[in-house]
């Protein structure tokens, strides 16, 4: 399982590279990252009000906070959410278990058609959520072959999906060194005074954390 697991990050870094096909997965992660600053706002009684997703797997998420607190935790969520739902992602495909795969799969299905029915407003956008979703149907037709056990084909491939975005919440928050301060962690730097470089290590000490969690398993 071992080299199983580290084989999945090396296709998952390889894949990075690969003209068109990195793009919904690259899309994946940048769409998890906003729905992730998105949720935080809702939880902390804010509202989403538009998300967006370009080619490039860049995206921004339109959001309304109550206070500057609750702004500081919808800043410090995206990065986070990316890593979370990766692991997420990859402990299902674990599970081995249809009833309890395709579940999950419902759910992340479900959400993704809320998300474009409430905050997606432009064409691209939509183009870009729908590659998405069918990143998590694919896997679905899997029932039509087994009720009970999923196949060996489909853990591997959600357990790619769950690696690749939980690397990509490792890597990211690297581009924050450029300089500027217009991201995330430029924007938390604002709030707190804290170097925004603090709060990098603080994005790929969790994604790290994860992939650590994820090899365990």
């Amino acid at each position: 399982m071992t080299l199983e697991f580290y084989q999945l990050v090396i296709v998952a870094v390889v894949v990075r590279f690969v003209p068109i096909i990195k793009i919904p997965f690259r899309m994946l992660s940048t769409y998890f990252h906003e729905l992730g600053h998105g949720l935080m706002a809702i939880v902390t009684l804010g509202s989403i009000d538009k998300i967006i997703l370009n080619v490039n797997g860049s995206g921004l998420c339109h959001f309304r906070y109550r206070n500057e607190f609750f702004h500081f935790l919808i800043a410090l969520a995206g990065y986070i959410a990316t890593s979370l739902f990766g692991y997420y992602i990859y402990k299902i495909a674990t599970l081995n278990s249809n009833i309890i795969t395709n579940q999950n799969l419902y759910i992340l299905l479900g959400a993704i058609g809320i998300s474009i029915l409430l905050w997606v407003r432009d064409t691209k956008t939509f183009l870009l959520v729908l590659s998405i979703a069918i990143l998590f149907a694919i896997p679905v037709l899997d029932q039509f072959i087994d009720t009970i056990t999923v196949a060996p084909y489909t853990v591997l491939y959600m357990q790619f999906i769950g690696v690749s975005v939980m690397l990509d919440g490792f890597i990211s928050p690297f581009h924050l060194i450029d300089g500027k301060d217009d991201g995330d962690g430029g924007d938390l730097e604002k709030m707190t005074r804290i170097p925004e470089g603090f709060w990098i290590a603080l994005w790929v000490g969790v994604a790290g954390y994860f992939l650590y969690l994820a090899y365990q398993l």
